[in-house]
C-alpha cells in the first residue's frame, strides 16, 4: 500500500511539473498555441496527459463558447468587435477560471480528500487548470487576468508577453518556435531509427 501510495503521489508530482512546462496545453481560442503544442507533442505518451489537457483547456472553454455564441446570434462581424472579446475577456466565469482562489479551493479539495490516490486523472486534470493559470499570468502583460479574484483586482505585471514586441513577444516566439523545431527533429530522428531497427529485425 505504500509503495502504491508513493507511485500515486509521484503521479501527481510529474503531472503537475509537466503541466508547468507544457502551460495550459491546448487553448482553443486567445492564446498562443505553440507553447501548448509543445507540451502536448512532449508528453504526449503519458497515460494522464488527456486529462491534463482537458484541464488545460478549462479556464478558456466558457470564452470560446461564449464567443462562438454570440458569434451565432450577430453574424461574421462579431469576430471583428472588439467590444464583444473585451466584455466576454471580463465575464465572470471566464476571469474565476483564471484566478488561483478556485483553482486553490479545487486543489485544497483534492488533497483533503485524498482524490489524488483514487483518481490520478483527476489530479491531472486540476494540475493542467492550474498550469493554464501560471503561464497565463507569466506571458500576459497589457491582457492579464486578476489572479485573486474576486477579493482583489490585483494582475501580475509579469515582465513578459507572448505576443508584445515591447515585453520580449519577438524573443518567446523565437525560443517557442526553435524548441518546436527541436523537438520535431527529435522525433524524427527517433522514428527513422525505430523504422530501421525494425527493418533490420526483419531481414
Amino acid at each position: 500500500m505504500k509503495r502504491r501510495a508513493k507511485g500515486r503521489t509521484a503521479l501527481l508530482a510529474r503531472a503537475y511539473a509537466a503541466s508547468i512546462v507544457a502551460g495550459s496545453v491546448v487553448s482553443p481560442c486567445g492564446d498562443d498555441l505553440r507553447p501548448r503544442v509543445l507540451g502536448l507533442v512532449s508528453f504526449r505518451r503519458r497515460s494522464w496527459v488527456w486529462p491534463l489537457v482537458a484541464g488545460a483547456i478549462l479556464p478558456d472553454l466558457p470564452y470560446c463558447v461564449f464567443f462562438v455564441a454570440a458569434a451565432v446570434e450577430r453574424g461574421p462581424h462579431a469576430f471583428a468587435d472588439l467590444a464583444l472579446w473585451r466584455s466576454l475577456w471580463g465575464h465572470p466565469v471566464v476571469v474565476g477560471l483564471h484566478s488561483f482562489l478556485p483553482w486553490g479551493a479545487a486543489m485544497l479539495l483534492l488533497v483533503s480528500t485524498r482524490a489524488w490516490r483514487r483518481s490520478p486523472a483527476v489530479a491531472a486534470f486540476i494540475a493542467g487548470w492550474g498550469s493554464h493559470v501560471v503561464i497565463d499570468m507569466l506571458t500576459h502583460r497589457s491582457d492579464g487576468y486578476p489572479i485573486f479574484w474576486p477579493l482583489s483586482a490585483y494582475r501580475f505585471l509579469t515582465p513578459v508577453s507572448y505576443w508584445e514586441r515591447a515585453y520580449h513577444g519577438r524573443a518567446f516566439s523565437l525560443v517557442c518556435d526553435g524548441a518546436i523545431v527541436v523537438l520535431l527533429i527529435r522525433l524524427a530522428a527517433l522514428r527513422l531509427r525505430r523504422d530501421r531497427g525494425a527493418r533490420a529485425s526483419r531481414s
